[in-house]
């Protein structure tokens, strides 16, 4: 422990030497002293001409780097030094050329440092490897009997994974016009809540690394990492460890002492979001309890007043999300600067479990049948009129992936309904009461996020059970005389309840679906 402390220190000073040598260097440039544009050979630590690795030697590692930084680019990285000329004539454009290559080796000497985080636990970084570009990623037949314990462990190839690089690059299925698009900068600092119990280690590094090399620095505060009560070892010391030197300070971890289940370990994610604005959902004198348990008299919450632009946005995500397009996070945080009661949700892509192929799924809303399961809908036909597949798609309801959030709007919201257990009907819960209270949710084509199937759930093994109780407790908040179609979904008797208490200021739950997707085929009876 003594020598790797003493190997980054001497690392840490070499860097400070390194960078106060570049900072003189443009020093001099600037007091127009030309002969400062030294030769790239010549360059201590540079790289030799069109092939070599930069600082201090090559290694297995700069071919991955070069093709890192040609992909994109890594956080806090810009995306200058493309040779353009851009600086003034003669010897300061020269200068700035050199010093920006300066600065890319020693980028070049710290990658190699981290990547070697990864090696110790036998995971690759870069942009070399299997599954490169979202393709089918394949074994050998002598691996396949190793992969097959893993597989019926966690419901995916895990050993797959293992192999492929948690920097892979991902198509961009993006509609073209998303890509023409441009954003303010001044937009909300987003925090990215991550689910996991029992997750492939290398599924959730991927996570972290695809969501640090497609969000913008300035943009990404932290990243939360919610552990309800896993018992593996890999996922305790050393996912800490790593991430801890890999992005110090970005991620935080929260460690629940019990299984709580999807919908409440969401909700301890969102306590540990810290952004500028902090408000308490009882803060103006309401319970953000209060429209939810059958116990308190099914009672409503009241309709949301219109608030002003959000400061600090939350993407709550049920596992780890898989993989982000670049540029996911601008579109999504732009539309919630303009209304923060929009709830978004990224458009969705596939990783198959088997192959961790990137499947391209179409646009579409989420819908929901009389059982309240959640399924993809045809986007309402007011979209497919105004002929733009850019567009956000206005949805009742959401497949409960992933969503971003004013942190605020969310708490005074009342987040989610802590009463229901594991997960299953608290996506429909939240779209009924978002639209019967004054917000909006909506689909975005713009930002895509790939979510990795899992055939084998790491809850429950009924949670059929668990979601008939939470489709009931939802029909019986918010569904008015729609509720008795939910019963029979189900093939349960319906009782006579008590008063269906005191309904504020939310709209009906027929108009309200109607009136806010502009198309009743929203609800089916399927």
């Amino acid at each position: 422990m003594a020598f790797v402390f003493r190997r980054w220190r001497v690392l840490l000073v070499l860097n400070v030497l390194a960078v106060a040598g570049c900072v003189t260097f443009w020093a001099k440039c600037n007091s127009g002293v030309k002969k400062a544009a030294v030769p790239l050979d010549d360059t201590p630590g540079g790289h030799g001409g069109d092939g070599g690795g930069g600082g201090g030697g090559g290694g297995d590692g700069d071919d991955g780097r070069k093709q890192q930084q040609q992909q994109q680019q890594p956080r806090g990285s810009s995306s200058s030094s493309n040779g353009n000329g851009n600086g003034t004539a003669g010897g300061s454009g020269v200068a700035h050329e050199v010093l920006l290559r300066r600065l890319g080796s020693l980028e070049d000497v710290v990658y190699r440092q981290l990547n070697g985080l990864s090696k110790s636990l036998g995971l690759i970084e870069g942009f070399g490897g299997r599954g490169q570009g979202g393709l089918a990623a394949s074994l050998a037949p002598a691996e396949e009997s190793e992969a097959k314990q893993l597989r019926d462990r966690y419901g995916y190839n895990a050993y797959l994974s293992d192999k492929v690089s948690l920097d892979r690059s991902i198509p961009d299925y993006r509609p073209s016009k998303c890509r023409k698009a441009s954003y303010p900068r001044e937009l909300p600092q987003i925090s990215l809540i991550f689910i996991f119990v029992n997750e492939a280690l290398s599924v959730i590094l991927r996570s972290v690394h695809s969501a640090v090399n497609h969000t913008p620095a300035h943009l990404l505060k932290e990243i939360i990492l919610v552990d309800d009560y896993s018992d593996d070892e890999q996922l305790k010391g050393p996912l800490e460890e790593y991430v801890n030197k890999r992005y110090p300070g970005l991620v935080k971890f929260v460690r629940n002492q019990k299984r709580e289940g999807l919908i409440r370990a969401r909700i301890e994610g969102w306590k540990a979001a810290s952004g500028e604005v902090r408000t308490k959902p009882e803060a103006r004198g309401t319970d953000p309890g209060a429209h939810r348990g059958l116990e308190g008299g099914q009672r409503r919450g009241h309709r949301l007043l219109r608030r002003p632009r959000g400061v600090h946005a939350v993407l709550v995500s049920s596992r780890p999300p898989g993989e982000f397009t670049p540029s996911w996070a601008e579109p999504v945080l732009a539309r919630i600067k303009e209304d923060g009661r929009r709830v978004i949700l990224p458009s969705i892509d596939n990783i198959r479990h088997d192959t961790l192929e990137l499947e391209r799924y179409e646009n579409s809303a989420h819908g929901f049948n009389w059982e309240l399961w959640c399924m993809y809908i045809n986007p309402p036909r007011q979209w497919w009129d105004e002929g733009d597949t850019s567009a956000p798609i206005r949805t009742p309801a959401m497949i409960g992936c992933s969503f971003v959030v004013d942190r605020v709007y969310f708490g005074e919201l009342g987040l989610l309904d802590p009463g229901m257990d594991v997960y299953g009907g608290e996506n429909i819960e939240l779209g009924i009461r978002v639209w019967l209270c004054g917000g909006s949710m909506e689909v975005l084509p713009c930002s895509r996020v790939a979510h990795i199937a899992r055939v084998k759930k790491p809850y429950h093994s009924n949670i059929a059970f668990h979601a008939r109780r939470n489709s009931l407790r939802v029909a019986e908040v918010w569904m008015d005389d729609y509720k008795s179609n939910v019963y029979l979904a189900w093939n349960i008797p319906m009782e006579v309840r008590a008063e269906p208490g005191v309904l504020w200021s939310c709209a009906p739950f027929a108009y309200s679906i109607y009136n806010n997707t502009k198309s009743i085929s929203i609800i089916t009876t399927q």
